[in-house]
């Protein structure tokens, strides 16, 4: 999809109504892909663009990418200092 409104990032609770992404964020711009079985999310590459009042730029990345389904994963506590 290309330069849909972003109303979207006022509701979102990462970026919530009164950030600077919420307020200046004007279009969107990405690509999500789903799975074919199961209807999985299984990767979002967008781009957010607008300006600031004072017209300095401001662009927000958002990528995600479910890989791995159903194996097993393994995680490492930090060393203790």
């Amino acid at each position: 999809f290309q330069d849909v409104p972003s109303e979207f990032l006022a509701r979102d609770e990462d970026f919530g109504a009164p950030s600077d992404a919420a307020l200046n964020i004007h279009s969107v711009s990405g690509s999500i892909w789903v799975a074919q079985k199961g209807d999985q999310l299984t990767k979002v590459d967008l781009v957010a663009a607008g300006a600031y009042p004072n017209g300095q730029p401001i662009t927000v990345t958002v990528q995600y990418e479910l890989k791995d389904v159903g194996s097993d994963v393994k995680v490492d506590a930090p060393p203790i200092s």
